[in-house]
């Protein structure tokens, strides 16, 4: 039986989970969106393929932030200039741009290179509640953090991806040994020649001698 190992083709449709950040840590929040946003608690997860679904997080602006992170976390980033160092506090960033705060927390916990670009693009984060409304079209399913991925309902996780058809069994083939010995048998049930009898009966009925067969010529000596 050959192991069964997931390729791209098996990951036909994806869903959209929705997360309210009021009032969640940001912290924990951002690994269980991660986890989603990898597929890993989807049943053929793999960690060479993107399997994860679609994330889309509220709110990110009531996010809770524990200690004194606001006062003493920092963000650095270079212009590419000489002297283009900036440093920024979290709380400067909260106030202009909550969402990139989010963003950061959970592209940190995702792979670096171009999987986790993949991944990154399924996220959506909006300040406030505005996104609901531009993804209506989307079935979003509402979850709860804190399950890591138990609280999925049943019907909503079998739907996720498309089941994938078993692998026809292998044929096997019959042994050497099985067709040799049915072979033989064959051999053995056929009914045997009667001619040299035959010819036996003829001869003697005329008075005369069957002809003798021939010896084979010894290895070495030349036959006239």
């Amino acid at each position: 039986m050959q192991t069964y190992a997931t390729k791209a083709s098996d990951v036909q449709t994806r869903r959209w989970f929705l997360i309210d950040a009021n009032g969640q840590v940001l912290g924990r929040m951002a690994s269980e969106a991660a986890c989603l946003l990898r597929g890993k608690w989807n049943p053929m997860y793999v960690p060479y393929l993107d399997s994860g679904d679609h994330v889309l997080i509220v709110n990110a602006s009531k996010v809770k932030l524990t200690g004194k992170k606001l006062e003493k976390k920092t963000y650095f980033h270079h212009t590419g200039y000489p002297g283009g160092g900036r440093v920024r506090l979290m709380s400067q960033r909260m106030k202009d741009r909550p969402e990139e705060v989010v963003r950061d927390a959970i592209w940190g916990m995702l792979p670096k290179g171009p999987l986790g670009r993949q991944m990154i693009r399924k996220l959506r984060i909006y300040a406030d509640e505005a996104g609901l409304k531009k993804h209506e079209a989307q079935k979003l399913i509402p979850i709860t953090l804190g399950s890591h991925g138990k609280a999925i309902p049943a019907a909503v996780a079998a739907a996720g991806h498309a089941p994938v058809a078993p692998r026809p069994a292998a044929v096997k083939k019959a042994a050497p040994a099985a067709a040799g010995k049915a072979t033989a048998a064959k051999k053995a049930d056929a009914p045997k020649s009667s001619a040299p009898k035959a010819t036996a009966a003829k001869a003697a009925a005329a008075g005369t001698k069957a002809p003798a067969k021939k010896a084979a010529p010894k290895a070495g000596r030349e036959t006239k």
